[in-house]
């Protein structure tokens, strides 16, 4: 019978003891790597989201989960001891805050959203009342600078009150002065005459002048004054009847003057306290002017700074309005990316989560059967070249 060239080729240069290690392969399986905890890919999403909740978790509780998220959750629930199951507690706990953080950053960037299109039109508003109060602080500083100038002509129109009142006064008071002042050499020229009644004027050569000028000032008789020059030479126990009349009728003539220049200051007095009165009345008025311009004066500056500010706010709702577009860019974009934060937390962290707070062990993988060894075939005689086992011959 002929048999097949393969089965010919599968023997036909086969070395000594060939069949035994091949049979003592066929019985050894080849060693595995062990296999990855499919665990620890979940683990890592738990610590990526409590490592990145921010706000939602305290600092140290962020630290202190993470660290423990793979030495608790990696754990089959089974085997875990009492801390295990309570650190599996407290991360349930903080991915729920995580979750409610998430969503309530979704609700708000939401509000936001639908707010942007009324944005738009309170803007303008803000533009348009801004424009509105930098017209009504226009109008203040136009006020404050009319009352300044009205406080101004005030000064001027009390200053020239004043003037005019000391005008008037000085008419009245020049010839009073001119009364007072004759009035004082009288009275000097008698308290003169009086203490010439008891001394000579021997000594008093200064006195007898003052006294002989003030009767010739004030037109008194020439022959009383040349009678009283020798009289007064005269010691007092020496003078005789002649010399009293003549002191005594000066005295007279002196008193009478004074009493001349009383009657015309008197009358005078009303007149002078009236004009006196309305000088006071002036400088009053005068200085209460002054003082309402300053006051003017100094509102005039903070409104001046009140407009500069709503300048200021124009130009800033201004550029609010023209920032609206891409402010609410801005706005929805935060909206959109909180969404698929939360989307994403869902879908891979607490995912993650819900299947290691309840893992179960890995099933154990069987043991393989031994492999059955197989039949010896026989080998071909020894020193059949191979080229002769390798082509199909017939046997017979």
């Amino acid at each position: 019978p002929r048999l097949p060239a393969a089965r010919l080729a599968a023997g036909a240069m086969a070395p000594k003891g060939s069949k035994r290690a091949a049979a003592d392969g066929a019985g050894s399986p080849a060693k595995k790597r062990p296999a990855a905890n499919p665990a620890l890919p979940k683990c890592r999403a738990v610590e990526a989201a409590i490592n990145g909740a921010g706000d939602a978790l305290p600092a140290g509780a962020r630290a202190l989960l993470s660290a423990l998220v793979e030495s608790s959750l990696a754990t089959p629930k089974e085997e875990r001891h009492a801390f295990q199951a309570n650190i599996t507690g407290m991360v349930g706990q903080a991915m729920t805050a995580i979750d409610a953080h998430l969503e309530k950053e979704v609700q708000e960037a939401k509000a936001k959203s639908d707010g942007v299109p009324g944005d738009r039109a309170l803007r303008q508003k803000a533009l348009a009342a801004a424009k509105e109060e930098e017209a009504a602080l226009e109008a203040v500083v136009a006020q404050k600078k009319e009352a300044l100038a009205a406080a101004e002509a005030s000064c001027g129109a009390a200053a020239e009150a004043l003037t005019a009142a000391k005008a008037a006064l000085k008419v009245v008071e020049t010839p009073l002065l001119a009364t007072e002042d004759d009035k004082a050499k009288v009275v000097n020229a008698v308290t003169i005459l009086e203490a010439f009644k008891s001394k000579s004027s021997a000594d008093e050569k200064k006195n007898v002048k003052t006294l002989m000028d003030a009767g010739k000032d004030f037109s008194l008789d020439a022959s009383l004054l040349e009678s009283l020059a020798t009289v007064l030479k005269k010691e007092p126990a020496d003078r005789g009847g002649f010399d009293t009349v003549v002191i005594d009728n000066l005295s007279e003539a002196l008193a009478k003057k004074v009493a001349e220049f009383d009657a015309a200051l008197a009358a005078s007095a009303g007149p002078r306290a009236e004009k006196a009165d309305a000088v006071k009345a002036a400088e009053a008025a005068l200085e209460a002017a002054n003082h309402n311009k300053e006051a003017a004066a100094a509102e005039v500056g903070p409104a001046k700074e009140a407009v500069r500010e709503g300048a200021a706010a124009i130009k800033g709702a201004q550029k609010r309005v023209e920032k609206w577009l891409p402010d609410s860019k801005v706005v929805m974009d935060a909206y959109d990316d909180s969404v698929v934060d939360l989307s994403n937390f869902r879908s891979e962290a607490m995912m993650a989560f819900e299947g290691l707070k309840d893992l179960a062990p890995e099933p154990e993988e069987p043991e393989p059967a031994p492999a059955e060894e197989a039949p010896a075939e026989e080998a071909p005689a020894e020193g059949a070249p191979a080229q002769a086992v390798e082509a199909s011959a017939d046997i017979s």
